[in-house]
């Protein structure tokens, strides 16, 4: 019986150091998520989706959906799916960069910023920023991350600031939204978006599917 007292405090020990372990061990902090992510699309060698996208001028709207495709070397390509009027109309970027070079006709619908951001700028600089843009802020909810990117130093309300949505466990990309001071210009509904990284060209991993949906 004594034998059996001793031993329950070290039991009692144990179990609170388990514990412990345990909850040092919780999910990421929201703030460490947002880099995860960043680091995650620094690192992504290619992509392919589809996107839903809306450029707001105010009193009017031009909507659209573009397929896209990026590779980290030869730059990506945009690609109108819809509306019928301006389907096939395709822009191609380089890698870094968000200036558009289109393929024959191009879409000419007006600059959304006063940078000159056109509607097709949108998507690429959305992915510059998730990739390389100064994350202002991070706030999670109902199992969703909004990340805000502005740059270092720049007030809230001024200038271009990037939102983006992801789903907070799968990482997925949900949609994204521009502002340009404080008025939003243009959003995107992520429809589907599959990613490669440097560990899945390696074979150490499998494609992710990132759909929205």
């Amino acid at each position: 019986m004594k034998r059996r007292v001793r031993w329950f405090p070290l039991m009692i020990s144990l179990l609170l150091l388990a514990g412990c372990a345990a909850g040092g061990q919780g999910k990421q902090s929201a703030e460490d998520l947002a880099l995860t992510i960043q680091k995650e699309f620094s690192d992504m060698t290619a992509c392919t989706g589809r996107f839903a996208l809306t450029a707001d001028y105010g009193e009017r709207a031009f909507e659209c959906v573009l397929d896209a495709a990026y590779d980290q070397v030869t730059g990506g390509v945009l690609t109108i799916a819809e509306p019928e009027l301006v389907k096939g109309v395709t822009a191609r970027f380089s890698a870094g960069e968000t200036a558009l070079a289109y393929d024959g006709f191009s879409l000419e619908t007006g600059p959304l910023t006063d940078e000159g951001i056109s509607p097709m700028e949108a998507l690429p600089t959305l992915w510059r920023q998730v990739s390389q843009g100064y994350i202002a802020s991070v706030a999670e909810k109902d199992g969703v991350l909004t990340v805000t990117y502005r740059a270092d130093g720049q007030s809230p309300g001024t200038g271009l600031e990037a939102a983006v949505a992801f789903d907070a466990e799968s990482r997925k990309p949900l949609s994204g939204e521009l502002f340009w001071d404080g008025v939003r210009v243009a959003a995107v509904d992520v429809l589907e978006f599959e990613m490669m990284g440097a560990a899945q060209e390696n074979g150490t991993g499998t494609n992710e599917n990132m759909g929205g949906n």
